[in-house]
């Protein structure tokens, strides 16, 4: 076994336990079953997912992925469904999937995201040869720029239906100047952010397309 495999599942098994220790502490199991249900979940998608997450944007999207079936298959209690179950199951199905969505946030927040971005930022630390270097002043100018073009095509719509005011209260201002404001600020964030995670993994249109769409749906 490799010494960047053995990293991974070192880094894997602590930080499921951190998030495991999260879960205990917001309630939502206890102390000795969280702290090792974590570092059991940690050390499976270490095995899994290291190789894959050559990025802190892939590592992030492969760990919310990852954090998305855990809930499927535990908390939510989902999967049975697959074995053919009528309407009225599929039905308190659904109601029992509303009733934990809690732990579904829990999930992706104490597990997913940690997991992922950890082991991405692991393997970015060995980028494959021939791969551009990470340039901190390029993800930043253009992704925030592009947040800003992404946000100004938005608050067309929410300026039509009176948006900025409900994000102004926020900060307890009803001002849409201020909404505005904080609006576009929100943008250059997502945008920065996006540059900061994705940067190594847009190749090109297509690329840039499909982490865009995914990471958008990640923050709505």
């Amino acid at each position: 076994m490799n010494s960047s495999r053995t990293m991974g599942m070192i880094a894997g098994l602590a930080v499921g336990c951190l998030g495991g220790a999260v879960i205990w502490a917001i309630g939502l199991a206890s102390l000795v079953g969280g702290v090792a249900l974590g570092g059991l979940c940690g050390l499976i998608f270490a095995l899994l997912a290291a190789r894959r997450a050559v990025s802190p944007g892939a590592g992030l999207l492969w760990g919310l992925g990852y954090a998305l079936l855990l809930w499927l298959a535990g908390p939510a209690g989902l999967f049975p469904l697959v074995g053919g179950a009528g309407g009225a199951s599929a039905m308190g199905m659904l109601d029992t999937a509303r009733a934990h969505f809690p732990e579904l946030v829990a999930y992706l927040l104490c597990f997913g995201l940690p997991l992922g971005v950890t082991l991405g930022i692991l393997g970015g630390l060995r980028p494959p040869p021939g791969q551009a270097r990470f340039s901190l002043p390029r993800a930043l100018v253009v992704g925030g720029l592009a947040g800003i073009v992404g946000g100004w095509a938005f608050g067309k719509w929410m300026a039509q239906v009176n948006f900025f005011p409900l994000i102004a209260s926020l900060v307890d201002s009803n001002s849409a100047m201020v909404g505005m404001t904080l609006h576009f600020g929100i943008a250059v964030v997502i945008g920065a952010s996006f540059g900061m995670l994705f940067q190594r993994d847009v190749r090109g249109f297509g690329s840039c397309l499909g982490w865009g769409l995914a990471y958008g749906i990640l923050w709505w």
